[in-house]
């Protein structure tokens, strides 16, 4: 999973995905070299938009096999998918 957000916003109610890489979208570009390319993957934001970008850009990349997640990390929390919250730089999980 690559997220697009910002850093802070792993801060914000929505959390994130465990394990998931943060490359912000306006990095993304200069740091394709830092995302795997050896499997399928899907890439998510807030909700949706900035992720659907990231795809464009990872496949001008060379990375074709990757997913937008539609709906971003508010269809994630509306379907009860687990999160983590980021409390004092530390990572809680929470379900």
């Amino acid at each position: 999973m690559l997220d697009v957000r910002q850093p802070e916003e792993m801060h914000e109610s929505l959390g994130g995905i465990a394990n998931a890489q943060l490359i912000p979208l306006h990095e993304l570009k200069a740091r394709l070299a830092e995302i795997p390319r050896d499997k399928p993957n899907v890439a998510v934001c807030h909700a949706g938009m900035r992720s659907g970008q990231a795809t464009v850009i990872l496949r001008g990349g060379g990375l074709a096999r990757y997913a937008n997640l539609r709906g971003g990390m508010l269809l994630w929390s509306q379907l009860g998918s687990p999160t983590w919250q980021s409390q004092a730089g530390t990572r809680e999980g929470t379900e």
